[in-house]
C-alpha cells in the first residue's frame, strides 16, 4: 500500500519593514493595508518602550476604535489587510518597529508600472505608507 503525503507550501511573502519609529506624545501613525497594489497578509508590531503601552485602532467603519493594546516590550502579529492606526496616548514618545508581510517573493504578483509610466514602486514612508496624524 502506497501512502501519499501532501505538502502545502506557504504563500510567498515579501517583507516591508518600518525601521525605528518614534510616535510623538498623544499622536497616531496610520499603516495602510495595501502596498504596490497588494493587500497586506500580516501586520507585526513591537513596542520597544520599557514601560508604556500603545493601542491599535481601526481606521474605518467606525474609525478610531481601539481593539488591541500592545504592552511595553511586547511583539504581536495579526493577519489583516485593514488599515491600522497605532496610537500613543501617553505624554511622552514611544518607540515601535513594524513588519508587514505582502504577497511576493517567488511566485508573488510583481508590481507593474501603469502604461506610460517609467516609475518603479516607491516606499511611501515607513511600512506601507504610514503617516503621522
Amino acid at each position: 500500500m502506497t501512502q501519499t503525503f501532501f505538502y502545502v507550501k506557504p504563500f510567498p511573502a515579501r517583507i516591508v519593514a518600518s525601521g525605528p519609529i518614534n510616535i510623538p506624545a498623544n499622536a497616531s501613525v496610520v499603516f495602510l493595508g495595501t502596498n504596490a497594489r497588494q493587500e497586506r497578509l500580516k501586520f507585526i508590531i513591537t513596542n520597544r518602550d520599557p514601560a508604556l503601552e500603545i493601542l491599535l485602532c481601526t481606521n474605518a467603519k467606525p474609525a478610531g476604535v481601539p481593539f488591541l493594546p500592545i504592552y511595553a516590550q511586547t511583539t504581536i502579529g495579526i493577519e489583516t489587510s485593514d488599515d491600522i492606526v497605532v496610537t500613543n496616548q501617553n505624554g511622552t514618545p514611544v518607540a515601535i518597529l513594524v513588519l508587514e508581510l505582502y504577497p511576493g517573493a517567488d511566485g508573488g504578483l510583481p508590481y507593474t508600472a501603469p502604461a506610460g509610466s517609467s516609475q518603479t514602486p516607491i516606499a511611501s514612508g515607513n511600512g506601507s505608507g504610514n503617516r503621522l496624524q
